[in-house]
């Protein structure tokens, strides 16, 4: 034996049609993920420009005695002529976000140089100028906040 009860309300049938309408609209992260990059892209200059801290917050190794002499005004610990700063760059392929640089030398400064590594690459320390941190999680956030609040919001209009 079963028993099923059937409601049916104009109430939710509107209720039905806006979580439809919600989900249909949320399923659309292409322009999230492109301001998503975008914030990246900022924040990771902003890093660079200022000579760290990596994401974390662990202050950037300085230059070696020896290499600083080499160095002018103006210069920071990543930035130099600019090229790295201005390589920074996010690209959106269906639903993966994809921030970093494609410059040879940019993983070195990331990651730092191995022992079997000729001496002056070796001698890299690692240098994290890619990543999020505490601070720009919190921002990352906010996007996504707002983003959702106006995707509810077209959807329940």
């Amino acid at each position: 034996m079963s028993l099923a009860i059937t409601v049916e309300s104009p109430q939710l049938a509107a209720l039905e049609l806006r979580v439809r309408k919600l989900a249909a609209g949320l399923g659309d992260a292409g322009n999230l993920l492109e301001a998503l990059g975008a914030e990246l892209e900022s924040q990771t200059r902003r890093r660079i420009d200022a000579g760290g801290p990596a994401p974390d917050g662990t202050p950037w190794e300085p230059w070696s005695d020896a290499y600083e002499k080499t160095r002018h005004g103006g210069q920071s610990l990543l930035l130099s002529e600019g090229s790295l700063l201005d390589s920074i760059q996010s690209a959106v392929s269906g639903s993966v976000l994809e921030t970093g640089s494609s410059l040879i030398y940019a993983a070195i400064q990331q990651l730092g140089g191995t022992s079997d590594m000729p001496a002056g690459p070796a001698a890299v320390p690692a240098r994290e100028w890619l990543g999020i941190g505490p601070e720009e999680e919190r921002e990352l956030d906010g996007i996504i906040d707002a983003w959702l609040s106006a995707a509810a919001a077209e959807a329940l209009a």
